[in-house]
């Protein structure tokens, strides 16, 4: 962890109802909205449907994080998952590299989504813990980024969850993890 300055944030627990096993905390900068979720069925056969568990969001900006989870797959490696994930999503992606989040491993890479004429840069990071996939997304506008990653890092490596399992599923073909 690079113990990065978190003046400013507060633990955010995340607490989903009846689902005691997908919850986590974070930092979140003081400015932050917690958005409504929306209320919608999750298709877990679909390998792309995640459940949100948080959306936080500034007044204006846009900066978006966002944390969702699932059953982990039953085939293929996490940084497989996070390509397909990129690709179902829209997003043109840089390359995938190991990373952590706190410090449970994970994958992780920097994106760019085009639509409705505004360019946004993400850091997306998939994460696998006893048989929970978890994605945390980091969303700014392109010309912000430089200042909104300062914001994101402190969210992202305090990122915990309360039950940890440990992974079981490589991240890489030639990694446990």
């Amino acid at each position: 962890m690079n113990h990065l300055p978190t003046d400013g944030y507060v633990e955010h627990v995340v607490a989903p109802e009846s689902l005691a096993a997908l919850r986590c905390r974070f930092l979140k900068p003081r400015d932050f909205r917690v958005s409504p979720l929306p209320i919608q069925e999750h298709d877990f056969s679909r390998r792309t449907s995640f459940l949100p568990l948080v959306v936080t969001l500034t007044p204006r900006g846009p900066l978006v994080f966002s944390i969702a989870a699932r059953p982990a797959q039953t085939d293929g490696l996490v940084s497989h998952w996070l390509e397909q994930l990129c690709r179902n999503q829209g997003f043109v992606r840089g390359p995938i590299a190991p990373s952590h989040l706190g410090t449970a491993p994970a994958v992780t890479c920097d994106a760019i989504q085009k639509g409705f004429g505004v360019v946004m840069k993400a850091r997306l990071v998939l994460m696998e813990d006893g048989g929970r996939l978890f994605q945390i997304n980091a969303m700014a506008p392109e010309a912000l980024w430089p200042t909104a990653e300062k914001r994101f890092l402190p969210m992202l490596e305090s990122f915990k969850l309360d039950e940890v399992r440990g992974p079981t599923v490589p991240l890489f073909p030639d990694r446990q993890w």
